[in-house]
């Protein structure tokens, strides 16, 4: 994005994606049936991570299943990449709910050859 230096790394992977509850923070994903997160770039957009059958007892935190198989440079370095949840819940929510997504990502440094 701008004023970031993104132009100095190349082939952005992700590595890891974790939702986790933030208010109330001690509310179980267990509520979560299933989760998928995108990285979104206009009208385009690509999954990052997945997790289905997410156990009642799961905790607050989950890790997703991630999917590291494309570069995604073309949106780490857009000025407005967002990031989209979708999921579907086990049951109804009895409160409001706040949760972060956290992404890992690597990268490989630019490398200019001198002539």
């Amino acid at each position: 994005g701008q004023g970031s230096n993104t132009d100095k790394i190349t082939q952005i992977r992700v590595t890891s994606v974790k939702l986790e509850s933030i208010n109330p923070s001690s509310q179980s994903l267990g509520i979560l049936k299933s989760a998928k997160v995108y990285l979104v770039n206009g009208s385009q957009q690509v999954l990052i991570g997945t997790r289905s059958d997410i156990a009642s007892t799961v905790g607050s935190a989950i890790m997703l299943d991630i999917d590291n198989s494309k570069f995604l440079d073309e949106y780490i370095k857009s000025d407005n990449v967002k990031v989209k949840l979708e999921y579907v819940l086990q049951n109804g929510l009895s409160v409001d709910l706040s949760m972060r997504a956290s992404i890992g990502l690597s990268a490989a440094p630019v490398t200019t050859t001198a002539n």
